[in-house]
C-alpha cells in the first residue's frame, strides 16, 4: 500500500502577515522560533505555530536586537545572537541563549562576546549563526569581521553550551592561518 506523505500548508499562504527573516523548529515540531523586524525595528524574535502562522504567546521576556535563532535538540535553549544590525549584515554580535521550559521564557544569558576573540583570524567582533551538536553539548558558531556571508571573513567556532572552553575549529575554516 502507497503511504501519502501529509503535506502542510504553507505559513506564509495562510497568513501572508506572517514574515521573519531566520527561524528554528522546535524539536517537537509545535512552534517556530523567528527574528522578525530586522530591518529598521526592534529586531526581535516571535514564535509561531508552524501549521497556521498565528503567533504563539510565552511567559516571559522576548529579547531585542535579537537574530540567527537555533532551537536546541533537548528543546531546553535557544541560541541566538543579539547583533548591531540585521542578521544578515552586522559587525557587532554576541551569543546568547534563551532558557525555554514549555511555554516559559526565562532570561536570556551571554555566552561568548563577539570582542573576546582579540587575536582571532581573520579579526572582528561578529559572532553569528550559531548552531547546536545533536546531543546540545555544544554550539558552533561563526565569528569574524561581518556576518555577511559574500562581502565579511569569519571562521567556524565550537563552545560547550555554558559558553566555556572555545576552540576554532581550523580544519573548518581552511587552516590556522586563513
Amino acid at each position: 500500500q502507497a503511504v501519502v506523505p501529509t503535506v502542510f500548508p504553507v505559513i506564509t499562504q495562510n497568513q501572508p502577515s506572517a514574515r521573519w527573516f531566520f527561524s528554528s523548529w522546535s524539536p517537537d515540531e509545535k512552534r517556530m522560533v523567528v527574528s522578525v523586524e530586522e530591518h529598521g525595528g526592534t529586531r526581535r524574535l516571535s514564535f509561531l505555530d508552524p501549521f497556521t502562522g498565528a503567533a504563539i504567546a510565552m511567559n516571559g521576556s522576548l529579547p531585542l536586537s535579537a537574530t540567527h535563532p537555533a532551537w536546541s535538540p533537548d528543546g531546553t535553549q535557544i541560541a541566538y545572537t543579539a547583533s548591531n544590525g540585521w542578521g544578515g549584515d552586522h559587525s557587532l554580535g554576541d551569543i546568547m541563549v534563551l532558557p525555554v521550559s514549555g511555554d516559559e521564557l526565562g532570561a536570556a544569558q551571554l555566552l561568548h562576546t563577539g570582542t573576546s576573540l582579540t587575536d582571532a583570524v581573520p579579526a572582528g567582533s561578529a559572532d553569528s549563526y550559531p548552531t547546536w551538536s545533536p546531543d546540545s553539548r555544544l554550539i558552533a558558531f561563526g565569528h569574524g569581521n561581518n556576518s555577511r556571508s559574500e562581502t565579511g571573513q569569519s571562521a567556524l567556532y565550537a563552545m560547550a553550551r555554558d559558553g566555556t572552553n572555545v576552540v576554532r575549529l581550523d580544519r573548518a575554516s581552511g587552516g590556522a592561518s586563513a
